[in-house]
């Protein structure tokens, strides 16, 4: 029996479609039966998550604003002001995570 409901055609759509799992539990401060080291462990394992993905995530930007800049290379003026280009500057530049 065929599907109801068709594949998501976008492509964040279908990235987001799929089982990206990045649920964990964080144990619980006020629960005396879990050891410190199992305490501290299951945080370092939730902490290492996020820093893979904060990783990810800056690769993939990365590659994003060198696309661009290659784009707009090839057919702009060179200088960068391409729409995608301003919004980086202006807005989306804002929402950047500060260095460390």
């Amino acid at each position: 029996m065929p599907s109801l409901t068709s594949p998501p055609t976008d492509p964040v759509q279908t990235v987001l479609a799929n089982d990206l799992d990045l649920n964990f539990q964080l144990p619980d401060p006020a629960d005396e039966q879990v050891s410190e080291g199992t305490f501290l462990q299951q945080l370092e394992t939730a902490w290492q998550v996020c820093d893979r993905f904060d990783l990810q995530t800056d690769i993939w930007r990365g590659r994003i604003v060198r696309a661009v800049r290659d784009r707009e290379k090839r057919v702009g003026n060179g200088r960068g002001n391409g729409r995608f280009s301003t919004g980086l500057k202006t807005g989306r530049s804002a929402k950047a995570k500060p260095t460390r």
